[in-house]
């Protein structure tokens, strides 16, 4: 099998992997450089992407005879993310924004369930940023957005985060309906922003 990792020949590393994913686990400890990731996988010619977790397990390295891997660094794979993140973020007010129009409808289980998953984008939403604050080394005291420090953003989202699980334990749906529309998207907004500026 031919192996190249970045355009540099890696045969010899492999030897005796029987599948994809061991010599792609083998080439991760001994060829990837520190602080990268794979970024695309070639095999025979064709662009390798899993259609289900496992699958490269299936593929017997008696049937691969090239294989390339591309890796990027961490810091340019976090710096392209940026992007993602303003469209993540998006998603996230959007879905704030119904989840709000739920509760004010009294429709109590099915805006349960969507504020259900909106915790969990915003859980999400925290570690993609926790992620980028630590591989782009952010310093949120440091960063500005409109004249103040990101960090005053990245406070007002934890304690309105903290707000809005005491509204939910109380029941008051109208006052976390206002503080989802009026509060939390008004907060994706200014980090949408952030991201497109850096």
């Amino acid at each position: 099998m031919n192996i190249t990792v970045n355009g540099n020949q890696i045969t010899e590393r492999c030897a005796g992997a029987p599948t994809l994913e061991d010599v792609l686990v083998k080439l991760s400890k001994t060829a990837v450089p520190d602080n990268h990731m794979v970024s695309s996988v070639t095999v025979n010619g064709r662009h390798f992407t899993e259609l289900y977790p496992g699958q490269s397990r299936e593929i017997n390295t008696e049937k691969i005879f090239d294989l390339n891997v591309d890796t990027v660094s961490l810091e340019q794979f976090a710096e392209a993310s940026l992007k993602d993140g303003a469209v993540f973020v998006e998603r996230i007010a959007a879905h704030a924004l119904k989840t709000a129009e739920l509760f004010r409808m009294y429709d109590e289980t099915e805006a349960n369930q969507h504020y259900a998953q909106l915790l969990e984008s915003l859980r999400s939403l925290f570690h993609f940023i926790s992620s980028l604050q630590t591989t782009l080394k952010w310093d949120f005291s440091k960063m500005l957005y409109q004249n103040e420090p990101v960090q005053r953003e990245w406070q007002k989202m934890t304690e309105l985060i903290d707000e809005l699980m005491n509204v939910q334990e109380e029941g008051d749906w109208i006052l976390l309906a206002d503080l989802l529309e009026y509060e939390l998207v008004p907060i994706l907004e200014n980090w949408k922003k952030i991201f497109a500026e850096k």
